[in-house]
């Protein structure tokens, strides 16, 4: 049985443990290990650099981008001897979403020339994310994007101060408003933001094992912090709030019985319901603390036009990029009079892009993840796959105005599989190893609901 443990092992994909010390600057990351962090951050800016006047870079340096990442990627799955080490169990959900939208473009309006890169790239995206479940624990996992991020957020800071025509979005997409805004170097503004929401959770979860990773840390949560501000993501600012909350909630039911966390956990969700009924009453005014208003910025014009998009084409949906670069996405545009690019919302960019069918497999998966993520908050040792629970939130949170999942290619995607995978592979390590749990689910709530009557 494997557990969680770092040796020095040459390309093993575990640590190797660092002496503390402040005048012990060495990372902690073997070669395999940082040679990880190119692919990570090409995920992260979704394929693209941004570009003077806004937007993002030519069809030909994607192109350019797509190639170092097939070739990375394959690398690295020849180095793990061309193995496909999927979990079923966990992960069986995952692979069949990708192939419903790899099977997708044979109904896309985008001609199958322009969708191959974006096919090749979903494949090689898939095959690292095994490549990672293999190699890499959650501890590790979690130094390399300490790592990863660290560098985007300089980067994104030095593009913003010393080339703010390109760090800085100029508004001319959306009406200027959201001119000023900071995108360093993403595509967008809101990628950013996404980027600031997982450097926040590496924040939270990371391990330091050296006077470096120390240093990262502090490092990235300054920078990320300023970001958030700057980005102007609402959004995230609301995630980061949710996470600091998981932060001490997880810190405080680690240290508790399985029944005694079932009882604490009814009664946040009783507490829950209440501040959502009061929100839901006042919700002009919470709207109003937060600079929106009951429009969410126009979103919800955006989200009634793909709605009636996406009943022309319920079943199968338009297919892969084949709807917003295509002349259906004019039935939007016309309709909210600016020129959107994305249904803004995860649910409703799964249904116009893969219909019913595809929307069903992904609510399989998502709630197959939280299955596995109650599963662990109520059996296993927290604190091992506290990462993945502040990814999972914070990706639930700015799903709703956002599609984090459905960027392609997409770091989320890849950081949401592997979450997965890795709550169902800790939760049964730690429930075999240390008894946490020994009694069904069922019998914990009673016993839990007696202890507390």
């Amino acid at each position: 049985m494997q557990t969680t443990q770092f040796n020095s092992e040459p390309l093993t994909g575990r640590e190797r443990v660092v002496p503390r010390g402040i005048s012990n600057l060495r990372w902690s990351l073997t070669t395999e290990q940082a040679a990880n962090i190119l692919p990570v951050c090409f995920l992260a800016i979704c394929g693209h650099i941004p570009s003077k006047g806004g937007g993002g870079s030519s069809q030909s340096v994607f192109l350019m981008y797509c190639f170092l990442f097939c070739l990375l990627t394959g690398g690295a799955f020849f180095l793990n001897r061309c193995r496909v080490r999927v979990d079923f169990k966990t992960s069986a959900l995952g692979a069949l979403f990708f192939g419903w939208v790899f099977l997708s473009s044979a109904w896309s309006l985008q001609p199958l020339k322009v969708n191959l890169p974006i096919l090749g790239v979903m494949l090689c995206s898939f095959l690292y994310f095994n490549y990672i479940l293999d190699r890499f624990d959650t501890a590790t996992l979690t130094l390399i994007l300490l790592y990863s991020y660290t560098l985007m957020m300089v980067l994104s800071v030095l593009l913003v101060l010393g080339a703010p025509s390109v760090g800085v979005d100029s508004g001319a997409e959306t009406n200027y408003a959201t001119s000023g805004a900071w995108q360093g170097m993403f595509q967008q503004k809101n990628l950013l933001g996404i980027a600031c929401l997982i450097s926040f959770a590496v924040v939270l979860a990371v391990k330091p094992k050296s006077s470096m990773d120390r240093i990262c840390r502090w490092t990235l949560l300054f920078l990320s912090g300023v970001c958030t501000i700057k980005s102007q993501s609402r959004e995230t600012w609301i995630s980061c709030i949710v996470l600091i909350g998981l932060f001490f909630l997880l810190r405080i039911l680690s240290k508790l019985k399985p029944s005694i966390r079932i009882a604490l956990l009814l009664a946040l969700l009783f507490l829950t319901i209440i501040v959502a009924a009061f929100v839901w009453i006042n919700l002009d005014a919470v709207l109003a603390l937060m600079g929106r208003d009951r429009t969410a910025s126009g979103r919800t014009a955006v989200w009634d036009a793909v709605i009636l998009a996406a009943k022309m084409r319920p079943w199968l949906g338009y297919g892969l990029y084949g709807f917003w670069p295509t002349p259906f996405s004019s039935i939007v545009i016309t309709r909210v009079g600016w020129p959107v690019a994305t249904s803004h919302n995860e649910i409703l960019e799964a249904l116009v892009n893969y219909g019913i069918i595809g929307l069903s497999i992904f609510f399989l998966m998502v709630l197959a993840a939280w299955a596995f993520l109650v599963r662990a908050v109520l059996r296993a040792n927290l604190l091992d796959v506290d990462l993945h629970i502040y990814l999972m939130a914070g990706f639930l949170v700015e799903g709703t105005s956002g599609a984090v999942l459905m960027w392609t290619p997409s770091i989320a995607m890849v950081l949401f599989l592997f979450g997965v995978a890795m709550i169902e592979k800790e939760g049964r390590l730690k429930i075999r190893e240390r008894h946490a749990f020994s009694q069904p689910i069922g019998q914990n709530i009673a016993n839990a609901l007696g202890q507390s009557a």
